[in-house]
């Protein structure tokens, strides 16, 4: 079977959901390192009030 070529605008289609899809796990991933430390910050104030 041929290898079949894709046209620059399929590329640059494909090139744009690829980083919509990279930022999207960026920002959740920023999300939840913050809901974390929040969750630490927590902890932490339980433990020094113990």
């Amino acid at each position: 079977m041929a290898k079949q070529e894709i046209s620059k605008a399929y590329q640059s289609f494909f090139a744009g959901i690829k980083q919509k899809v990279h930022q999207s796990q960026h920002q959740a991933m920023r999300q939840v390192n913050s809901a974390l430390i929040g969750l630490y910050w927590q902890i932490g104030q339980d433990i020094a009030e113990k």
